[in-house]
């Protein structure tokens, strides 16, 4: 649970709407943008260095409001109105750089929502906890360990929630995959091979050439 004021458990309040900052529209954070409704959440900003990116979250907000604006199921017609308050721009304020939105937003941001280039995961997570924000982050916590570390060290110093979705490794099979290996059911462990390749381009060979930076991609954030 991720409380208004995440320093005292006191001060919830079971009516009080959080107001939520998503940095990103990938993976878990497009469950968060169409699903604001379920949590008694508002969205107050939207970022992403790509602002193509950022179209498209106002279009997907426009074709929730108009499915749901008719829909049988009550709360998702009374959620229609909120779709179409974001997908209008109202209230939602739009950024590039995270850093920015917290200089500029910071008070109206109770908590931030990280799926976005992984590069920029430590970078935003940093940003929101130096502000006083709870977050909840796409794997990875950072691109390297020291962004990983940098990130535990300060939710350990401002004692805000801190989490990131890791469906694979927070899995069943997984957690008992790492208790057989610490009861040394397989014996020994001295060396671990992993294989892994996503789709996409071919990521074994150097780029060759530069090509244009996009209109819109803020290339030097």
């Amino acid at each position: 649970m991720i409380l208004r004021d995440a320093r005292s458990a006191r001060s919830y309040r079971a009516n009080e709407r959080l107001n939520l900052a998503v940095f990103g529209n990938m993976y878990n954070a497009q469950h968060f943008l169409t699903a604001a409704h379920l949590y008694n959440a508002d969205i107050v900003a939207v970022g992403n260095p790509d602002q193509r990116r950022i179209a498209d979250v106002f279009q997907r907000w426009d074709e929730v409001a108009r499915q749901w604006a008719d829909s049988d199921n009550p709360q998702q017609r009374q959620s229609a109105a909120q779709y179409r308050r974001l997908a209008d721009g109202q209230g939602v304020q739009v950024f590039a750089d995270v850093r920015r939105m917290f200089a500029e937003q910071a008070e109206r941001i109770d908590a931030l929502v990280v799926s976005e280039y992984d590069h920029l995961h430590g970078v935003a997570g940093g940003e929101a906890l130096r502000a006083g924000k709870p977050v909840c982050s796409e794997r990875p916590l950072g691109l390297t360990i020291q962004d990983a570390r940098g990130l535990r060290s300060l939710a350990a110093e401002t004692r805000l929630p801190t989490t990131y979705r890791s469906p694979g490794t927070g899995s069943g099979a997984f957690r008992r995959a790492m208790e057989l290996v610490a009861e040394g059911a397989i014996g020994p462990v001295r060396q671990v091979h992993i294989w892994f390749r996503r789709g996409g381009p071919d990521r074994t060979q150097r780029p060759q050439s530069a090509p244009p930076v996009p209109d819109g991609l803020d290339w030097d954030l």
